[in-house]
């Protein structure tokens, strides 16, 4: 008997009876049946009536103890003589799921799934007629299977057994590690505790309206418990455990990009009102798996998807537009910066500020294309030096800028003076020339390098001069005073 609910210890197939009288609470208990152990603390509170037959709540039949068993031994008598083959409903899900592509309207399990919620919630309604709820349910406390006959059935074999905390023995098995803990709200010990009290009070005056806020509560707890496992019966274990997403309990369906199996009715119609709190009643639950049964979700086609390449075509349709849109911006790119600049006037080079209404505006692109074209032909570089200089004096004296903008230019200046003086030596070793001349030419590059020197008011690089020097003295010429070089008087 592997799975005949969860709150026993131990299920076993047996004659039922005793040859001692005084042994068992029920005398006419006989034929076969099952019979339970259960953990100790564990209490029975029969939801069924010792003489009903059949029981009022189908489904639901009803444990008896036995006198000498100690509170722990329980029988229940079965109508056939053979142990009865049962499943779960995730072991039908298990079943149905392997042959999903080839399943039928006409296939046994499917009539069983359907079947199976059927009863289940049959029994559940006649147990909320009389004040009782499902209790401690996992799958296995749901067993559905097929009698002799071929008809279908469904057994409740956990319904009145809770666990008494009070006894201060350890937590049973199937409380610390349950199934589906995901069926519950609030965690397997809390509904545990729950269904205890509302057994152990049943019996107890009540006001009436507190009573019937009570059933309604049970009753819709009782509801999210069936459409969770349902769901679980539909998808799988797994899937709903991923659903959950780190919650206790499956709360709401997800959006159907994480939940794609999910496109029959039955979850928009059935399953996602219930666990929202839209269906309140087991018999009305029963009612909407009546119209969408749980079959209907194997059977279920999806409609054909629309052609996938649309989107493909939208993004290759955007690429183009946008790269066809860049291309004439970049060529209109030219026309346009130009238009832009004649409008808002371009920045002057080398200083920024400079207005455009400033003389020294245009002398400033003017010492820009002859530095530019000196680079290029030596010739050109003493008019780009005096150009500086004069800029130089104009740039000092405006007062929107306090930097010295063209200092790189004259450092620029210093440098190419003293490189010309390096490779003038050069020269003059390589290539002789009349005394006359090549003095001539020495004392013009001493007199440079000290007016580029003077100019960014620093001293000439000494190691330069002193060779020119020595090269004019070699030649008996008249070393140039550096206090008196040409240009520097025209500066000052």
């Amino acid at each position: 008997m592997k799975g005949w609910g969860v709150t026993g210890w131990s299920d076993e197939w047996t004659t039922l009876g005793s040859d001692n009288p005084a042994d068992d609470d029920s005398p006419q208990l006989s034929g076969y049946g099952v019979k339970r152990t259960v953990d100790p603390g564990v209490t029975y509170y029969p939801a069924v009536a010792a003489d009903d037959a059949p029981p009022s709540a189908p489904g639901v039949l009803r444990w008896h103890a036995r006198r000498l068993g100690k509170g722990r031994i329980f029988e229940m008598e079965w109508q056939e003589d053979v142990e009865p083959s049962t499943r779960s409903l995730l072991d039908v899900q298990t079943a149905l799921a392997s042959r999903r592509v080839s399943l039928t309207a006409e296939d046994a399990d499917l009539a069983l799934l359907d079947a199976a919620v059927d009863g289940l919630l049959t029994a559940a309604s006649a147990l909320h007629a009389k004040g009782v709820s499902l209790g401690f349910f996992q799958p296995d406390s749901c067993r559905c299977g097929r009698l002799r006959d071929g008809s279908p059935f469904v057994v409740l074999p956990d319904v009145g057994f809770a666990w008494d905390k009070q006894s201060g023995l350890m937590l049973p098995q199937w409380i610390a590690k349950p199934q589906l803990d995901l069926l519950f709200d609030d965690g397997a010990e809390r509904r545990n505790e729950t269904y205890l009290a509302d057994l152990s009070r049943q019996n107890q005056p009540r006001d009436i309206r507190q009573r019937a806020e009570e059933d309604a509560g049970r009753e819709l707890a009782d509801v999210r418990i069936v459409a969770r496992l349902v769901a679980a019966a539909l998808v799988g274990a797994d899937e709903v455990r991923r659903w959950c997403a780190g919650k206790k309990s499956l709360v709401k369906l997800p959006a159907r990009d994480a939940a794609p199996d999910t496109q029959a009715d039955i979850w928009d119609k059935v399953i996602a009102p219930a666990l929202e709190g839209q269906i309140r009643t087991c018999e009305e639950l029963r009612t909407k798996f009546a119209v969408y049964r749980p079959s209907s979700h194997y059977l279920h086609v999806p409609p054909t998807p629309p052609w996938s390449g649309w989107p493909v075509v939208r993004r290759v349709a955007i690429g183009t537009a946008a790269m066809c849109l860049l291309g004439v911006l970049w060529l209109c790119s030219g026309p346009i910066i130009r238009q832009i600049k004649a409008w808002i006037g371009e920045p002057a080079p080398f200083c920024r500020t400079v207005a455009k209404t400033d003389p020294l505006y245009a002398k400033l692109f003017e010492l820009k294309r002859a530095h530019d074209a000196a680079r290029g032909d030596v010739s050109l570089r003493p008019a780009f030096w005096t150009l500086l200089q004069d800029c130089r004096k104009d740039h000092a004296a405006l007062e929107a800028c306090g930097r010295d903008c063209l200092a790189g230019l004259v450092d620029e200046w210093v440098q190419q003076a003293e490189e010309e003086g390096r490779a003038l030596r050069e020269r003059l070793r390589s290539r002789p020339r009349p005394a006359p001349d090549e003095v001539g030419e020495i004392t013009a590059a001493i007199t440079a390098i000290r007016v580029a020197a003077a100019e960014a008011k620093r001293p000439p690089s000494s190691s330069v001069v002193t060779v020119l020097d020595r090269e004019l003295k070699l030649r008996g010429g008249r070393p140039a005073e550096a206090s008196d070089p040409p240009s520097r008087s025209r500066n000052e």
